[in-house]
């Protein structure tokens, strides 16, 4: 199984069925993505005004932006 990260479409979805009370296993069946992956989303990406999709793209930007860069060492270091 590939990892993949949610696409803006994806959360937009997300957030839609939601905001219908869909249980997450039925928000995860719809994306087709687990019930575990849909709570990941939801509790890692909440701000005070509740789950918001374009803000959700921006905390998950800032994470990955905070990750560790491989440097590689060239040759000439090596």
């Amino acid at each position: 199984m590939t990892y993949q990260h949610f696409t803006q479409e994806e959360r937009y979805q997300i957030y839609a069925w939601h905001q219908t009370g869909l249980s997450m296993r039925a928000v995860g069946r719809c994306v087709d993505r687990s019930a575990a992956t849909i709570s990941r989303e939801l509790k890692r990406n909440c701000s005070q005004r509740g789950y918001r999709p374009q803000k959700a793209k921006e905390l998950a930007s800032e994470r990955a932006s905070r990750t560790r860069c491989h440097v590689r060492i060239d040759p000439e270091q090596w």
